[in-house]
């Protein structure tokens, strides 16, 4: 009898042992994970969040973002989906996240309910009397970018639709409404006046842009994928001397974009910045870039007889470079001899 009484004991005491975790500690200890780049761990505390509360969806948007994140599309998705199902009407970003999933009218229907969503949450917040501030200004940035992105689609996706044109200048004006130093909406109205072909008003608002960007520190940089658009529009506005410098930047913190490093050439050769030994390293990496990591198809042999082309002629330049130094040493050569000639006599 005793026995039995000590080995209850011994299980109760075992039980006591067990730490039992809110969901919302859970939350926390996978977003920390998250930015510690310990990812599977990060999901698992998700998991286990879902398993406590099954339909709670702070977690399952967490969790989808990290699936994401992680190019498990499929995954993400379902975890998704059913946080829309469960609050329609509650969360911008995951209504975001499946835009992207998506392509032409229902990512634009999914952009849409972001906003609606998002803008609900800010009048929400903005007619409170204690007000939270900064919160308000996260969303007004929120709401810039949701439209950027709705943007995007009507430059791509939409493109053909007949209101492709009005869309964009409404949205893009609606974007600096609620953010004026929105950076974006300035490279996609410089895109949209490339795209009717008003290159003379189109350096405007890219310079806006620029200004807006160059003041901040880097780390407050935007994007890589903003920069680059910003850098190919300045090369179709012929202004290679800024692209080149953004480019610089760009290929220092990704060295494996074949098309980047092409167009950083490019712009020296237009330059004729004098960087052809330079140029032939680049040039020579980004072949090999295209050839082992990009798809062989037509889009791609024609990439590379870009490259080839620039490469050739660099090449040349510097063969030419280098007989003109020669031709240059043999002149000092000769000018030598014939002060010693003269010395002689």
């Amino acid at each position: 009898m005793s026995s039995n009484n000590n080995n209850n004991n011994k299980r109760k005491g075992k039980g006591k042992g067990k730490k039992q975790f809110s969901v919302e500690s859970l939350v926390e200890k996978a977003e920390k994970c998250i930015l510690d780049y310990e990812l599977e761990l990060a999901e698992k505390f998700y998991l286990r969040g879902l398993e406590i509360e099954p339909e709670n969806t702070l977690v399952l948007d967490g969790l989808s973002q990290l699936l994401l994140d992680c190019d498990r599309v499929e995954d993400a998705l379902e975890y998704l989906l059913k946080s829309i199902d469960l609050k329609p009407d509650e969360g911008f970003d995951k209504y975001m996240n499946i835009g992207q999933l998506y392509v032409g009218r229902e990512s634009l229907a999914c952009f849409n309910k972001a906003f609606d969503n998002c803008l609900a949450t800010f009048k929400e917040e903005d007619k409170k009397q204690d007000k939270n501030e900064e919160l308000i200004a996260i969303l007004k940035v929120k709401l810039g970018a949701i439209c950027c992105s709705c943007v995007e689609l009507f430059l791509t996706d939409l493109c053909f639709e007949k209101e492709a044109e009005s869309e964009c200048e409404r949205l893009i004006e609606e974007s600096l409404k609620w953010n004026p130093k929105n950076v974006d909406a300035y490279v996609l109205r410089t895109q949209v006046l490339c795209s009717q072909s008003k290159f003379d008003e189109a350096s405007t608002p890219l310079l806006t842009s620029l200004l807006l960007w160059e003041k901040l520190d880097e780390k407050d940089w935007p994007s890589y994928t903003t920069r680059y658009s910003t850098a190919k529009l300045l090369i179709e506005l012929e202004n290679f001397e800024k692209a080149a410098k953004i480019l610089e930047k760009l290929v220092n913190e990704d060295d494996e974009n074949a098309e980047c490093i092409y167009l950083l050439c490019f712009c020296y050769d237009k330059l004729d910045s004098g960087l052809e030994l330079e140029m032939v390293e680049l040039l020579n990496l980004s072949l090999t870039l295209l050839t082992k990591n990009i798809p062989d198809d037509q889009l791609n042999h024609m990439a590379i007889e870009q490259v080839q082309q620039l490469l050739e002629i660099t090449e040349q330049k510097l063969e030419q470079n280098n007989e003109d130094d020669d031709d240059g040493d043999d002149i000092l050569i000769d000018d030598d001899n014939n002060t010693d000639d003269m010395n002689t006599d």
